[in-house]
């Protein structure tokens, strides 16, 4: 792995500043339950499980999350709570500890096989956690940067067998050694894809999700329909985290959204339309796919489909 000096002591900054606690959701805005499975358990990694409190009365099926770099699971609580409430058990495995430095960390190959062992513990083992019946054909990934890179080795290595993806201000670096995940892809499955206006704008010298790594390079490896691409222009690469999480400068080092955009409102519209997406791609609900053009906050929204 290769880093610059500048890099290192950014990320060093970031290290002394973060703390591993988290804001809970909050009770009785959901009608989601959690569980955190241990490794002692036997899963390979940590794994936050999210799903719906109340049986649907049918299978349900299967979000994997894979968080982004120096990241914790237990961040992107409000998305993965919406996408549990439309009819689907989320994993979050914890594939690399979150906060300090970027060195001795494991690669994106590590993380992919790490995840897919997960998935096949799960398979097995979650129906029983949750009781609840839980399909595993019915099988997507969702994703936040680097672990974009993550889910797309998983696509292009055979590791999983997923109907859907989607991935939120996805970036393909290379600073782990590893070649892009998407040279040379093209996806065999529906896809949407979430950017952000400000993710490849610098501060403190680098951008947390570069032009020439971003978004538009996941969006050319997708060719299935119906597909999505969507980029909230206001918005940087880490406001779709909860609020009053404690991430330092691993999180400030990104550019934000002006203090006159709403977060929240950024979040509720992603869970909405992933969750949208998912149960019309995955559980073939199609009056869902229809709402996901929908853009009932009036966030300023480009809009790209196939």
């Amino acid at each position: 792995m290769k880093f610059s000096m500048g890099q290192l002591l950014r990320f060093g900054i970031a290290c002394l500043l973060t703390v591993a606690g988290h804001q809970a959701y909050a009770a009785g805005e959901t009608s989601v339950k959690e569980l955190i499975i241990k490794t002692k358990q036997g899963v390979k990694v940590d794994t936050l499980v999210m799903y719906p409190e109340q049986s649907t009365g049918s299978e349900l099926g299967v979000v994997v999350m894979n968080h982004g770099f120096l990241m914790s699971n237990a961040y992107y609580r409000n998305v993965l709570a919406e996408i549990a409430n439309q009819g689907f058990v989320v994993l979050a495995p914890q594939t690399i500890a979150p906060g300090g430095l970027p060195i001795g960390k494991p690669s994106t190959a590590v993380e992919a096989k790490s995840t897919a062992d997960v998935i096949n513990w799960m398979s097995t083992n979650l129906s029983g956690l949750v009781g609840q019946d839980v399909n595993f054909d019915k099988l997507a990934l969702v994703n936040h940067s680097r672990g974009s890179k993550v889910a797309w080795t998983m696509l292009r290595d055979g590791l999983v067998n997923a109907k859907a993806v989607a991935a939120i201000d996805p970036v393909d670096g290379t600073q782990d050694g590893t070649g892009l995940a998407t040279k040379g892809v093209s996806l065999k499955v529906p896809a949407l894809i979430i950017g952000t206006g400000l993710g490849g704008q610098k501060n403190l010298g680098q951008a947390c999700a570069p032009t020439n790594v971003n978004y538009n390079l996941f969006w050319s490896t997708v060719t299935n329909s119906p597909s999505w691409l969507f980029v909230a222009n206001d918005y940087g690469h880490m406001d779709f985290l909860d609020d009053g999480i404690n991430c330092g400068l691993t999180c400030s080092v990104c550019v934000g959204a002006a203090k006159d955009k709403s977060r929240p409102d950024l979040r509720s519209w992603l869970g909405s339309t992933i969750g949208s997406f998912l149960r019309g791609v995955v559980l073939g609900d199609d009056n869902s796919l229809e709402s996901v053009d929908n853009n009932p906050l009036n966030l300023s929204l480009t809009k790209a489909n196939r």
